[in-house]
């Protein structure tokens, strides 16, 4: 079996993006994000978005239009956008840096590893169904087992713990609220 670790492949990769950019005769790729309304969770997003453009050595720009701009009046916009050959690459782009690393591998604890941590998985996976939620355990098993779980990016903990290796912990409700949700959004994104 091999085991890939989400940072050396992602790292594989920006390097070979970066020697691509490099190969481009001083041409910088730039993403356009093209953003509809001011919603929190889409702000946070782009913002994301354009700092790994930036971190693989490419340009971004963002056109933010009102959110109840006219669909005539969006494609206008979004013409012009094109007509200025900025190198418009879509939001495809940005799908592809966000696939090409691979996602943070999160472990769910609480004290007894049983009610509480099984409600915090439900309410963890309903906001983030897309989240790699590797398990569910107590603190005593992650203390007295390190090895199982080496490879864990993140823990979600009811309980304060001591990380092992280099994971990340979010302290939070039993209950999931907004704040633990931002919390968590913002480590995901990388935004800490």
């Amino acid at each position: 079996m091999i085991t890939l670790k989400g940072a050396e492949v992602s790292a594989k990769i920006k390097e070979q993006v970066l020697a691509m950019n490099g190969k481009l005769g001083g041409y910088v790729p730039t993403a356009a994000i093209v953003r509809i309304g001011e919603r929190p969770d889409d702000l946070s997003y782009e913002r994301n978005v354009m700092k790994r453009i930036a971190a693989y050595g490419m340009e971004a720009k963002s056109f933010a239009y009102p959110a109840d701009i006219s669909e005539e009046e969006f494609f206008a916009e979004f013409q012009k956008i094109n007509d200025d050959e900025i190198g418009f690459l879509t939001l495809y782009f940005a799908k592809y840096i966000e696939e090409s690393s691979l996602p943070k591998r999160v472990l769910i604890m609480c004290a007894s590893g049983i009610g509480t941590s099984k409600l915090l998985y439900v309410k963890i996976h309903k906001a983030f169904p897309d989240l790699n939620i590797v398990g569910v355990t107590s603190k005593t098993d992650y203390v007295e087992n390190p090895d199982k779980y080496d490879d864990v990016d993140v823990i979600v903990s009811t309980v304060p713990v001591v990380p092992q290796k280099d994971a990340k912990v979010i302290l939070s409700s039993a209950m999931f609220n907004e704040q633990d949700r931002n919390r968590l959004s913002r480590l995901l994104n990388d935004e800490d």
